[in-house]
């Protein structure tokens, strides 16, 4: 994640929740040092806003119910990440004691999602891939040739050295893949459209004039029937859709983004969470 990304927002995230916002994968959790700056004053202000919600649901409390009695202890910091789609969270947990209750409170920030735009075909593949495994259904927007790039890249983090031919001269071949002895040419169609008979024959006519022996179709969307057959008589590999989601999050656990997370430039409070942890 990049730090242009964290939105200074508040966020429905709890202190308690183990999983991504995003993609619902479980969180890495990992302990860190103390980042945050928290004072009594960020617990006073937090109690009132929390106090002024609970009047609204049950009416009036008693005068001192929320009057802190006790100093504020520091108990750990955590950082949860996601080693699909490299959201992150990071939760600071203080205690201490009220007029009624042992107060449990949680502070933290978390990344947020970055806007693309698709039409480019220069952006960042680290972003592209982040974003798409969150927002798998925009990949048609994708700039078709940044897409191709996109395919690349996911498989060199499988071992192969992959190469975009470009627009120019690739006789229907866009991505050259190469692992061992092996060499498999690839076409890539960001289409909505249904990949149909027609295209394969034309892969099919490009791997023979340009002498490969294995081809691959990589496509957005999926194949119409009559294609899977024709493939498997021809040792056509067919990557549809949601396999190619599938291999793109297994490729981000391969590449683990998380790894960019800045710790030293991130300062600032982004969201709490306050509740009663026990009562006296």
């Amino acid at each position: 994640m990049y730090l242009d990304s964290i939105n200074p927002k508040f966020t429905s995230d709890s202190g308690h929740n183990t999983k991504c916002i995003y993609c619902k994968t479980e969180l890495s959790i990992q302990k860190i040092d103390q980042i945050l700056d928290v004072s009594l004053n960020d617990i006073n202000r937090r109690f009132n806003g929390h106090r002024i919600m609970m009047e609204n649901i049950n009416g009036s409390f008693e005068k001192n119910y929320f009057r802190i009695i006790s100093d504020l202890n520091y108990e750990g910091t955590i950082l949860g990440s996601c080693s699909v789609c490299g959201w992150w969270k990071i939760l600071e947990r203080y205690w201490m004691g009220a007029q009624w209750q042992m107060w449990d409170v949680f502070f933290g920030l978390n990344g947020s999602l970055k806007n693309l735009d698709y039409n480019k075909s220069d952006l960042p593949l680290s972003e592209v891939r982040n974003y798409l495994v969150r927002n798998y259904e925009n990949r048609f927007n994708v700039n078709p040739r940044l897409f191709e790039e996109l395919v690349a890249d996911v498989y060199r983090d499988f071992g192969y050295q992959a190469i975009c031919t470009g627009y120019s001269n690739d006789g229907g071949i866009d991505v050259i893949l190469v692992k061992d002895d092996l060499t498999v040419g690839v076409q890539v169609k960001r289409s909505k459209n249904k990949i149909k008979l027609e295209q394969l024959r034309s892969l099919l006519g490009s791997l023979m004039i340009n002498g490969y022996k294995a081809g691959m179709f990589v496509c957005a969307s999926d194949f119409q029937r009559g294609v899977y057959t024709t493939a498997e008589r021809f040792s056509i590999e067919l990557i549809n859709g949601n396999r190619f989601y599938d291999q793109l999050k297994e490729a981000q656990i391969i590449k683990n983004q998380l790894s960019n997370i800045n710790m030293s430039n991130i300062k600032k409070l982004y969201y709490d969470d306050c509740y009663p942890m026990n009562s006296l």
